[in-house]
């Protein structure tokens, strides 16, 4: 097995839009022909950063770091992007870190669906305490055990604990599990007055969470 190379750090997504605000501070960036929907190298404080994304869940995850591993030997892998909170105090565009994903107290809790009801997010942190869900990293954390590459979570909230999403983005996703923009639009279109505004809370605080995710990346020393 390859040795990793500690100036490399793979970031691994479901969409290159949760990244974007970090990706813009790279230098010397370069897309990467990886065959996935996004893939991208540069570098940051001295630090050679991949970055990749294929979509929502743990298949399309694993897909996406395992093509990374074709190319490259990190010394960490990171799951990023979004995450909802099961936590109350927790806002739009705080930060979670941990290193384990699963459903236990203060860590990441794995899923195959998006949680879209504030009442699903009281259940799952009733049952579990972790602090967030998403779809990814319980997925990513296996495979960096299976090739024994350090491993951690770093996700910025997009929606909070009390919060209805007001769109079922369940529907959006297509026979691969990736959610659909256009698909997420007609969702919104078909009850205009209480989706287009649900989609536009949805965009505002996409927004506002990539960035303070771009910004804590950015500040992070990886060691």
């Amino acid at each position: 097995m390859a040795q990793p190379n500690e100036n490399t750090i793979l970031l691994v997504t479901s969409d290159r839009r949760e990244l974007a605000a970090f990706a813009r501070r790279l230098e010397r960036p370069r897309l990467l022909g990886w065959g996935l929907d996004y893939a991208a190298e540069g570098w940051w404080g001295g630090t050679h950063f991949l970055l990749a994304a294929n979509g929502a869940g743990a298949r399309l995850a694993r897909r996406a770091a395992e093509e990374a591993l074709a190319h490259a030997r990190p010394s960490l892998i990171v799951s990023t992007g979004y995450c909802g909170a099961l936590a109350p105090h927790l806002r739009i565009g705080d930060i979670v870190v941990c290193r384990q994903a699963g459903g236990e107290p203060g860590e990441m809790l794995g899923v195959d669906h998006v949680v879209t009801t504030a009442d699903g997010k009281r259940r799952a942190f009733a049952q579990t305490r972790a602090a967030a869900v998403d779809m990814e990293s319980h997925a990513l954390a296996r495979l960096a055990a299976e090739h024994g590459i350090a491993f951690r979570i770093i996700r910025a909230v997009s929606d909070e604990a009390g919060e209805d999403l007001g769109l079922d983005l369940n529907r959006a996703r297509d026979g691969d599990g990736r959610i659909r923009a256009a698909t997420v639009l007609r969702l919104a279109l078909l009850r205009p007055f209480s989706g287009l505004p649900a989609l536009k809370r949805l965009a505002v605080n996409a927004s506002r969470a990539s960035d303070r995710l771009g910004d804590f990346l950015a500040s992070t020393r990886f060691d």
